[in-house]
């Protein structure tokens, strides 16, 4: 099975969805939701649920290496 996700904006009543080529010859099945305008993804990471809680940390990581080789220098 293959999933394709779109994302698009209804205009009179229509939507073109454009799939590729893998899907040519297959039966489909479409789904149409709406989504919540003010909704917003969620920026925050979590862990997977089988690792959650299962990492320690020992000792400062933080200042472990220059600034520079984290890579989050702009």
């Amino acid at each position: 099975m293959q999933a394709q996700r779109v994302v698009g904006r209804v205009v009179n009543g229509n939507i073109s969805i454009r799939l590729t080529e893998s899907f040519n010859q297959h039966r489909v099945e479409v789904s149409i939701l709406t989504l919540d305008e003010d909704e917003k993804p969620s920026s925050q990471r979590r862990p997977h649920p089988d690792i959650l809680g299962q990492v320690r940390i020992k000792g400062d990581i933080f200042t472990s290496t220059s600034e520079q080789d984290w890579g989050l220098c702009l």
